[in-house]
């Protein structure tokens, strides 16, 4: 597994200093009588190398299909932009997935090794399908995290690949997508069998868009949160939250809590 390099980023455009330690970022003000002013270059990046996928999600917000297309000249592209900048400009990380399936893309195993040499710590989310061989070792040379959708008809593919991919990355997240109150039933069962091992279970809401329907997301969610509330402090540290929960999380006083793009 690889070696997240130490990078620091100061902008004083923007009013911003961060710095990045294996893989984690701490941000901070060089004047805190002063506002932060977004970034011209952002700390990450969500990268699409494709729309294709076989998992055949019905809730899929992104309306993949396996009639999707693979996305041409990917390596060419990222060295191009990202190499088109210096180090104080290019992101710590990027975040590979977004429309598709990127283990699927012939030319993913290359990608992920233009990136890293060009100073980027790829991550990527995969529903565990294509977990070749090949995959599998481009991960270990050069990805920093991955994040596996727990997809209720695909778990026994997503099982099976928390124990494969536990062997090939620093950082192991489960995507969790709660639709009903069973899946809340499945996902405490979820955390109390993986805890030891996983990074961050990653709390995704329901975005009726793509080839979602329409459901009532606030029972289900009454019900998560309930169960939430039962975890000590220690535990709450390995949930995180997709940024689209903001809006709930501050309708229920969930604070200080960590969401992901």
């Amino acid at each position: 597994m690889i070696e997240l390099p130490l990078r620091i980023r100061i902008h004083p455009e923007s009013n911003f200093r961060s710095i990045s330690v294996n893989g984690r970022s701490m941000y901070m003000q060089l004047d805190s009588s002063k506002p932060f002013i977004e970034l011209q270059y952002p700390e990450l990046y969500d990268i699409a190398i494709n729309n294709k996928c076989y998992g055949a999600c019905p809730y899929c917000y992104i309306a993949a299909t396996k009639q999707g297309e693979n996305y041409a000249d990917i390596c060419h592209k990222a060295s191009i932009f990202f190499g088109n900048m210096d180090m104080n400009q290019r992101p710590y990380q990027v975040a590979i997935g977004g429309a598709g399936e990127p283990t699927l893309h012939p030319d993913f195993p290359e990608f992920v090794r233009v990136l890293y040499d060009l100073g980027v710590v790829p991550n990527y989310t995969t529903n565990g399908m294509h977990l070749t061989d090949v995959v599998l070792q481009a991960t270990e040379n050069y990805v920093g995290g991955v994040a596996l959708s727990c997809h209720p008809h695909l778990q026994k593919v997503w099982q099976k690949g928390v124990g494969i991919l536990r062997n090939y990355t620093n950082h192991l997240n489960l995507h969790i997508i709660p639709q009903s109150i069973n899946d809340v039933l499945d996902f405490a069962k979820i955390f109390e069998t993986y805890y030891d091992i996983i990074d961050n279970f990653v709390l995704l809401p329901y975005q009726t868009i793509g080839f979602a329907k329409p459901i009532d997301t606030d029972t289900v969610y009454t019900k998560l949160f309930n169960y939430l509330y039962t975890l000590s402090e220690t535990a709450r540290n390995k949930i995180a939250f997709g940024a689209g929960f903001m809006a709930e999380l501050q309708s229920r006083a969930w604070l200080n809590v960590r969401t992901y793009e």
